[in-house]
């Protein structure tokens, strides 16, 4: 490979460095703010903590460089250099403050001048004392520098004390802002991140430490935890050393003083102290157990922790449940007495990741720790765990010798991400564009979405689209619109708005403006009508004018338990391409969402708004009961068949069908194709030769929202119907069919005139 000189220029910036360089000035403080948990203002005595335009936390990162951290971690360099912590003897008084100093640094933290601020000055710097406890006496397998000198050598381990890192002070500071404010923490990971030591050092730092605490193990199958290099098997060799090789001595000794080690050793059960000459458990008698999920999601219920690890989320399909009946352990009355950490890595191929992704993107269910989105690209609106990216903390070396941390533990950015990009080259051209290929981008991921193999992007998002969804919220011109419910009164079909519905003393029901909707949605949902249909001077609607597409849902609810699980049906009325009304078209000019008693009922709504706006229906037939209902109600006739029959390329034309069917096939790609393509047509530019896009067009802001957020997870049933509208708009054109009034002689208009229309 030939090799090139490393520049800025060459190096795309990842979401996350856009972060931490920008200004964050225009941020609150989370010391400043009020905790709606406990009433008063978050605990925060560094000033770590952020918070962002959603309420959710930010990294106050990007201010300073670590500086001097050798001051850190002085007593493990020690050791690494002489193997002892210390060289006071033991039967003396300064051996004796040594080890009551090291205990209280190991629980509390440490403060060292190690802090450098943009002026150059040097300033005082505090680390947690799990921190404090992992780079002075953690045992770990670590990269041995010496060894490298090109990004093309074989690196070599060898056994020692951690070296600082950047990356890993912020877990240490996340975890220890979300124990002291009363949060659990979801974290989302590259491989390579350390975590297994982390946690496994922490673990038995906690044990070793403090007496008579409970801590757990958990993941679906117990191998995750206890095979070689997994937590528990770390938290164990920890738990070894401290007996063997520290003054922190838990468990009994022998008559010639040295340790015996743990009270209890089993993999599935850590236990320190010591039996008394009775056989007695004796001493701080703090266990750590390790537990699997696979019979039951109970296997923590009774066992109060002061911490739960959750590993291997990834493949942990009764997370849930276990979550359920766990967090309550965490508690004691109204008060948090203990953390659940639950974390896994990206690009397991046999992973179920259901229940990661739900807890990821849904923090409040359990109080997980919630953070802005701030690693993948226009995803500041959304709320998550946390996210630690590959590049982040990444040891490692480039083609012309340039090291991607540097001996302080600060992460060179750009140097980070173009190593990671050259990694990928190179696993592209073995791998080629497959499976294979995407799992390795998954498992060492630098964006959120991409280990969830959801691509690292949103297709529909813009910086345009964005701007466009602040005037609709904001500006009084887009509140133009009416809601309420078309109905069927004695063969007449009437808008009727909710305030006309209140009057008439009809139960009102809000449309539905949550993206996504939340527990306490009412959602019955509204027809909002943002035109109101274009009809001729006689009052006639032009067939071909409008058309309505669909989206229904699966099957009726029992007991009406509706819960933010379920989707909702969608239905659009658009408008089609014309030059004979009040837009050029290509518009949504309706929108009904929601869910109703039944299936057959929902599809009733569908074809009264389609009566309203005299419009045929496209709706997806892959469930529902929609074919059926218009056959009852003799809307047959109206209901278009799918209009790939007409813009397919094949050379042998496919039979007609009435709908569409496009689940997550192919046919959903080439749809939200076609949407992005419709979305972003280009309409004209303004006076400042800005692009005015087709979605500028579109006022209804729930819609827009969903547009913007959209990505394979979740459900967003507005999408859905607009992927529709983008199919049928495309047909139309392809059929170039133009919009007609009915003749005189047309039954439909005597029908038409039959019904009221609210107006806008």
């Amino acid at each position: 490979m030939t090799n090139h000189i490393l520049t800025v220029e060459t190096i795309e910036k990842e979401p996350f460095q856009k972060y931490i360089e920008s200004d964050k000035s225009m941020y609150a403080k989370a010391s400043d703010t009020i905790n709606p948990n406990t009433g008063r203002n978050y605990i925060d005595p560094d000033n770590d903590f952020l918070i962002g335009d959603t309420g959710a936390f930010l990294l106050n990162i990007g201010g300073f460089t670590f500086t001097d951290t050798h001051l850190l971690r002085e007593v493990g360099i020690r050791y690494d250099k002489h193997g002892v912590f210390t060289f006071d003897d033991k039967d003396s008084l300064d051996y004796d403050k040594f080890v009551d100093r090291e205990e209280y640094r190991r629980e509390y933290g440490y403060t060292a001048r190690c802090k450098k601020l943009p002026s150059g000055e040097v300033v005082d710097l505090t680390i947690t004392g799990e921190n404090y406890n992992f780079i002075n006496y953690g045992v770990i397998e670590k990269l041995d520098r010496t060894s490298i000198g090109s990004f093309y050598e074989e690196p070599k381990k060898h056994w020692g004390t951690p070296e600082f890192f950047d990356s890993q002070y912020w877990i240490y500071k996340i975890k220890a802002f979300a124990k002291k404010n009363g949060f659990n923490l979801i974290i989302l990971k590259s491989r390579r991140k350390g975590m297994s030591y982390i946690e496994g050092v922490g673990s038995a730092n906690i044990i070793n430490l403090r007496p008579g605490v409970v801590v757990i193990h958990a993941a679906f199958d117990s191998k995750f935890l206890t095979k070689a290099g997994a937590i528990t098997q770390m938290s164990k060799r920890q738990l070894d050393f401290y007996e063997f090789n520290t003054p922190f001595v838990r468990g009994s000794i022998k008559k010639n003083g040295e340790p015996k080690g743990l009270l209890k050793s089993e993999i599935t059960e850590l236990k320190t102290g010591y039996k008394d000459s009775s056989q007695n458990d004796r001493g701080d008698q703090s266990i750590l157990f390790t537990v699997s999920t696979k019979i039951s999601a109970d296997v923590a219920v009774g066992k109060s922790a002061i911490e739960v690890k959750c590993d291997e989320l990834n493949t942990f399909p009764n997370f849930s449940d276990f979550m359920q009946m766990t967090n309550p352990t965490t508690t004691t009355g109204a008060f948090k007495t203990g953390i659940i950490i639950a974390f896994g890595t990206g690009g397991t191929k046999a992973g179920n990741w259901a229940e990661f992704e739900k807890h990821y993107y849904n923090t409040e269910v359990y109080d997980f720790m919630p953070f802005e989105n701030i690693t993948d690209e226009n995803s500041r609106d959304e709320i998550t765990g946390f996210f630690l990216p590959y590049w982040w903390g990444l040891e490692g070396i480039d083609e012309n010798s340039t090291w991607s941390m540097d001996i302080d533990g600060n992460t060179n950015y750009n140097v980070a991400i173009h190593i990671s990009d050259l990694e990928r080259s190179i696993k592209l051209k073995k791998l080629g564009h497959g499976a294979d290929y995407i799992n390795h981008c998954s498992q060492y991921s630098n964006r959120a979405g991409e280990a969830f193999n959801s691509g690292t992007t949103k297709v529909l998002s813009s910086l345009e689209l964005k701007e466009h969804i602040k005037h609709v919220k904001t500006r009084p011109e887009y509140k133009n619109y009416q809601d309420g419910q078309v109905l069927d009164i004695k063969g007449k079909i009437e808008f009727k708005s909710n305030e006309q519905l209140a009057a008439d003393g009809y139960k009102v029901h809000p449309y539905i403006e949550d993206v996504p909707f939340k527990a306490n949605t009412d959602v019955t949902g509204a027809t909002r009508i943002l035109h109101t249909p274009f009809h001729t001077e006689d009052g006639v609607i032009p067939k071909n004018l409008y058309f309505v597409v669909y989206d229904p849902y699966a099957a009726d609810i029992e007991d009406n338990e509706i819960t933010t699980a379920h989707s909702l049906a969608a239905i659009q009325v658009w408008m089609y391409p014309n030059n004979i009304s009040y837009s050029a078209g290509k518009i949504l000019v309706a929108a009904w969402v929601g869910r109703v008693n039944s299936t057959e009922a929902a599809d009733v709504i569908c074809i009264n708004i389609a009566k309203l706006y005299n419009a045929d229906i496209l709706a997806e037939v892959d469930r529902g009961t929609m074919i059926a209902t218009a056959k009852k109600y003799n809307f047959l006739n109206r209901m278009l068949s799918d209009p790939t029959t007409v813009t397919s390329k094949e050379d042998a034309p496919r039979k007609r069908s009435i709908g569409m069917v496009i689940g997550n096939s192919a046919r959903k790609l080439d749809g939200i194709v076609l949407l992005k393509d419709l979305l972003y047509e280009k309409l004209s530019t303004d006076e400042d030769a800005r692009i005015i896009f087709r979605f500028e067009a579109i006022i209804d802001l729930p819609t827009l929202i969903e547009y913007d957020k959209f990505s394979h997870r979740g459900n967003y049933d507005r999408v859905s119907c607009s992927i529709l509208a983008a199919y049928q708009i495309n047909a139309y054109i392809t059929m170039k069919l133009k919009p007609s009034a009915p003749s005189k002689n047309d039954n439909l208009r005597n029908a038409l005139k039959k019904i009221k229309y609210g107006q806008r």
